[in-house]
């Protein structure tokens, strides 16, 4: 059984298109880096 739904750019694109973003949650982790959101 595969648990996976979607990938990353599967995720970004539905978010810039169906959610209106102009980027992804994975696309913006990337440009603000990772050890900002994780704190």
């Amino acid at each position: 059984m595969n648990d996976q739904v979607a990938d990353v750019e599967q995720i970004d694109r539905i978010m810039k298109k169906a959610g209106n973003f102009k980027m992804g949650p994975f696309e913006l982790q990337d440009l603000i880096g990772i050890d900002v959101n994780l704190r």
